[in-house]
């Protein structure tokens, strides 16, 4: 904003976007057995190259800045900086 109040106003907004990624690999996930309702086995559809994945999360940051001068023309710029705008908070 070049006049008025608002000359040295400054807005910004940002977001990133993270890839779900393998956090581990399942190795001994157990079953109920369909022969014996009491028993656990193996899970025969999972081994140990099975791979586990977070989920894909975005992240938006807001800023809002002004720049002034002071007394002696000195510079002075102030900046208000809002990570995670959109309140992730879900596990990743």
């Amino acid at each position: 904003m070049a006049e008025g109040r608002l000359r040295g106003l400054r807005l910004d907004a940002g977001g990133s976007y993270r890839d779900p990624t393998i956090i581990g690999y399942r190795r001994a996930d157990k079953i109920v057995n369909p022969a014996n309702l009491t028993a656990a086995i193996e899970d025969p559809s999972v081994d140990a190259f099975t791979p586990i994945y977070s989920s894909g999360y975005t992240l938006a940051t807001a800023t809002i800045g002004y720049s002034l001068r002071l007394a002696k023309n000195r510079p002075v710029e102030l900046t208000l900086r809002v990570d995670n705008a959109l309140d992730e908070n879900e596990p990743h």
